[in-house]
């Protein structure tokens, strides 16, 4: 086995241990058992991580920060030697200068003994093992990110990242990232960025869509992805999903005496011309636009007559009178 697959086996046990802590939460229900295990394999799945950090970092050296102080010999994976403890663990990764949340693990590694070798009837309350399981999600997505390099969503299988999403904390750290991948981004205008930001995905609801092609910088040449269900857009694709949820809008708001919000882009004659910003969502024309003839601005619902005449509907009107009387 080469240094590549000692570490990627880590890396993977370390995953799959995780899944059946949070898979094991899942099934719990009151279950003591089940909150034993669930905690136990999130733990060691959390360690797994760490220790996978370690094999990556001294894999010129025969994985030396893995290898437990006790033990003189180098790494040979046939042979299983005693690999590092918690406390070494934690130090080496210090020594490395890893920016994780100690105090939060030091917490719940004394709340997994507990359960371990305790279990207080007080410690298995859903919401106390939820509390502790929550506050390594965190943990675990930012780990996997800065430190390891990983898209945790392409890490874990779908109903496990889900699970992810659904923890306060981790929602809140993916919105702040979704904002910030946006704000990099060239747009047509910063209403047309609002709008990509309060759009959710219309397959799944999710309020998290996110930056998946990160190389570029004009938001018209990205890709998108969404956090929650994989679901993936270009810039138009996403664009007209948009433009399609607004223009359903405008059916209710039609209704109530109000005008309409998108319709046909004289530019590139999508039906993606959008009154908030007076941009269109697909080429970045701007409005308003004005009749050649009365020089008034032309309302949404007459941009297709301006497209192809250059006038509003009640000057073509006049024109195509005069016209009749010659």
């Amino acid at each position: 086995m080469n240094n590549v697959d000692i570490f990627q086996a880590i890396f993977d046990n370390a995953i799959a241990s995780i899944e059946l802590g949070i898979e094991d939460y899942k099934l719990a229900k009151g279950d003591s058992s089940r909150y034993l295990s669930a905690v136990r394999n999130l733990f060691a799945g959390l360690l797994l991580l760490f220790k996978s950090k370690l094999a990556e970092v001294s894999k010129d050296d025969n994985f030396s920060l893995l290898i437990a102080p006790s033990v003189k010999t180098p790494y040979d994976i046939q042979q299983r030697p005693k690999t590092v403890g918690y406390y070494d663990l934690i130090k080496r990764l210090k020594e490395q200068e890893v920016n994780v949340d100690w105090e939060k693990i030091k917490d719940l590694h004394a709340y997994r003994n507990d359960i371990e070798h305790y279990f207080a009837p007080d410690s298995k309350s859903d919401s106390i093992v939820r509390g502790y399981i929550a506050n390594s999600f965190l943990i675990i997505k930012q780990f996997l990110e800065k430190d390891l390099g990983y898209n945790p969503q392409e890490c874990f299988a779908e109903d496990i990242w889900q699970e992810f999403l659904k923890d306060e904390a981790v929602h809140s750290a993916e919105i702040a990232e979704m904002v910030f991948e946006f704000d990099k981004l060239l747009w047509f205008s910063d209403d047309v960025e609002k709008l990509f930001l309060k759009h959710r995905c219309h397959n799944c609801n999710s309020d998290i869509i996110r930056v998946d092609d990160k190389l570029m910088q004009d938001a018209k040449d990205t890709s998108f992805i969404c956090r929650n269900c994989g679901r993936q857009w270009i810039y138009y694709e996403l664009a007209k999903e948009i433009a399609n949820k607004l223009s359903q809008r405008d059916l209710w708001e039609l209704k109530d005496g109000g005008t309409e919000i998108i319709g046909y882009c004289p530019e590139c004659e999508e039906e993606m011309y959008c009154s908030i910003g007076e941009v269109c969502l697909n080429c970045g024309v701007r409005g308003p636009f004005e009749c050649e003839f009365c020089g008034c601005e032309v309302p949404i619902s007459e941009l297709i007559i301006f497209s192809e005449t250059g006038r509003c509907s009640w000057c073509e009107h006049q024109f195509e009178k005069i016209m009749e009387e010659d």
